[in-house]
């Protein structure tokens, strides 16, 4: 993978905490401990300080990103060439639909403060499902749900104000 400015791929990682950090997440948390750890081998880490970004060239087209640590901005444009904005923390995952699509729908994330990204290319990921099918099965029902919550518009699909500030209305 091409990495963007600022970002870098983390080798040494430990694969006993990225199971137990899967366990967490909605995506893989109906998956039993064996397939978790069979995911977690697949898995790699990325870094990305805070402001980095990924472009669409440094992007992998078939991949799928849950965020171990900080938290992104992930910018694309739907179908009807609306642009769409959510902003992905802690143990949220985004390119799911890359897996599936022929062409990547990702375009753009940004690192809103230093990020971790575990990151599985759709190979990685079959040769997992093939051999554990009830941890797919698991997978494709959180996907789906998180889907329909999507088109119920009970998902945030743009960004939102998350910080507070308080100021003195007098010196």
């Amino acid at each position: 993978m091409e990495l963007a400015p600022g970002a870098h791929p983390a080798p040494d990682i430990d694969r006993a905490a990225v199971a137990e950090f899967l366990a967490t997440t909605q995506l893989f948390g109906g998956v039993d401990a064996e397939a978790l750890r069979a995911f977690a081998d697949a898995f790699t880490l990325h870094r990305l300080p805070g402001g980095g970004t990924f472009e669409k060239e440094g992007l992998e087209p078939d991949c799928l990103y849950v965020v171990r640590r900080g938290r992104v901005e992930v910018q694309f444009t739907d179908v009807d060439g609306g642009v769409i904005r959510f902003v992905p923390g802690r143990a949220k995952f985004f390119g799911e639909l890359n897996l599936l699509a022929a062409e990547p729908s990702l375009v753009h994330v940004k690192a809103v403060r230093d990020s971790e990204l575990l990151r599985v290319g759709q190979s990685a990921l079959r040769e997992v499902a093939t051999r554990f099918p009830d941890a797919l099965w698991s997978i494709t029902q959180s996907v789906v749900a998180r889907m329909g919550a999507l088109v119920r518009g009970e998902t945030e699909r743009s960004s939102r104000v998350t910080n507070l500030a308080v100021i003195p209305v007098s010196a």
